[in-house]
């Protein structure tokens, strides 16, 4: 992977890269009218694209975070299921505002997200 985001890990930058996607994970995590919530406070509703591209803009880090010891392994999973989960959201085309609280996808992230967010938290945790 090359480009902006790969050049802004370093020693230096790898925890609060990690930090970064954290914050975008538990916005992913959160309750769907909390997510609406959010996306009003920032300016983009409602488009729910935000939501990914916060989301993609540091994932697309993961290996160096991997690399750099920020994000074990287990996490790395999770966190790669969730992008799995959005691709789910994107190619079903479930990505209208009242899709976030009544598409049965939009809970599937929101259950990954929360399961990334606590391997983050405690690589220790076992999440099931």
């Amino acid at each position: 992977m090359g480009g902006r985001w790969t050049d802004l890990v370093n020693a230096e930058s790898a925890s609060g890269a990690r930090g970064q996607l954290f914050n975008a994970l538990v916005t992913l995590a959160i309750s769907a009218d909390a997510q609406v919530a959010w996306l009003k406070k920032i300016g983009t509703f409602p488009s729910t694209d935000e939501l990914a591209l916060e989301f993609s803009d540091w994932s697309e880090i993961l290996p160096q975070l991997v690399d750099s010891g920020v994000v074990d392994s287990p996490a790395s999973i999770a966190i790669q299921q969730v992008g799995e989960t959005l691709d789910k959201v994107q190619e079903a085309g479930v990505q209208a505002i009242d899709d976030l609280a009544n598409s049965r996808l939009w809970e599937d992230v929101r259950s990954a997200a929360g399961k990334a967010v606590v391997r983050l938290l405690d690589p220790l945790v076992i999440v099931r």
